[in-house]
């Protein structure tokens, strides 16, 4: 398989790193396709992967006594599991495709640096 380049990268936050840092993650990426209606995670369960959408849009949703409800939106300018880059690995949030397309993803491990996300 080829070496994904930092300049076919979509997602601005990947493409907006240094070629550093990018050469450091980059070996970890794993391109993925976005299904929708595709759960990325669910709510108190272990989050695997940090995803940084290419193309598509993944929605973060709360449920609560009341229903559901959108409480964010993720497109090619961020990632979603934002959780494991802070500590944890599970969440009170569901992550949902809501529109397909494609993202890059890397394991929690590695995107933590740390042998226990």
């Amino acid at each position: 398989m080829a070496q994904l380049q930092q300049s076919v990268v979509r997602n601005r936050l990947l493409a907006s790193l240094s070629p550093d840092d990018f050469a450091l993650v980059q070996p970890h990426l794993e391109t993925i396709t976005f299904e929708l209606r595709a759960h990325l995670f669910r709510a108190d369960q272990r989050i695997s992967h940090v995803t940084f959408p290419e193309r598509g849009i993944a929605s973060i949703v709360a449920d609560t006594a009341e229903g559901r409800f959108e409480v964010g939106m993720v497109g090619s300018e961020g990632l979603v599991g934002t959780a494991l880059l802070l500590g944890v690995d599970r969440t009170p949030h569901t992550c949902m495709v809501q529109a397909t397309g494609e993202a890059l993803r890397i394991g929690g491990r590695r995107a933590t640096g740390r042998d226990g996300a």
